[in-house]
């Protein structure tokens, strides 16, 4: 079993990019939901709370592991940085108060389009939600990345008492065009709780 790395970008003939061994999530027989393993392996700031605090691997898993991902392509920086800290301890703050801008990476200064950096950021900020239940499938994940995926609050919102203990930004934050587009776009099922 390996951890999820920007190594596992892989370019294929036709030109398009594809994630590759994010493998936390073993195939299982379908009447599984889930599936204890151990000894756990991977790198640390790239592992969904429930596979290490208690060895638990589903789909869900990845796409915690994704999340991560995507803040590394956003920020420019390393699941786990020199001093130990976790790329996702160091964005909460900004994903918290909204301040998005902030985890870009300074490399790239103001050259983005700033409605495709709020689309990452929260489909990343859903990935990486404490509680797996809350966060959406690999299915919604791209329907949210290309545009296609609802996200109006009513969507996504958690409970209150887990939206209080989870932290993230509101979605007042993202811009009220992409809300009108993706809104009038067709979902395909919900999260699944």
């Amino acid at each position: 079993m390996s951890s999820p790395s920007d190594t596992q970008i892989i370019e294929v003939i036709n030109e398009y990019l594809q994630i590759s061994d994010f493998g936390l999530a073993r195939w299982l027989p379908y009447e599984w939901s889930h599936h204890a393993i151990a000894p756990i392996e991977g790198t640390f700031g790239c592992l969904a709370p429930e596979y290490y605090t208690h060895g638990i691997v589903d789909e869900k898993t990845d796409v915690f592991a994704f999340g991560v991902f995507l803040l590394e392509v956003i920020s420019g920086r390393k699941p786990v940085d020199r001093f130990h800290k976790s790329l996702l301890s160091w964005a909460r703050p900004y994903l918290n108060d909204g301040s998005i801008e902030a985890i870009a990476d300074p490399r790239i200064g103001d050259d983005y389009d700033l409605d495709q950096l709020k689309r990452l950021t929260f489909v990343a900020s859903l990935c990486v939600r404490a509680s797996a239940s809350w966060r959406p499938t690999m299915t919604q994940v791209l329907e949210l990345l290309e545009g296609t995926g609802e996200i109006s609050p009513e969507r996504w919102q958690m409970a209150d008492d887990e939206h209080e203990e989870e932290g993230f930004w509101d979605f007042d934050d993202l811009d009220d065009d992409t809300n009108s587009r993706s809104s009038s776009s067709s979902s395909s099922g919900s999260a699944e709780k």
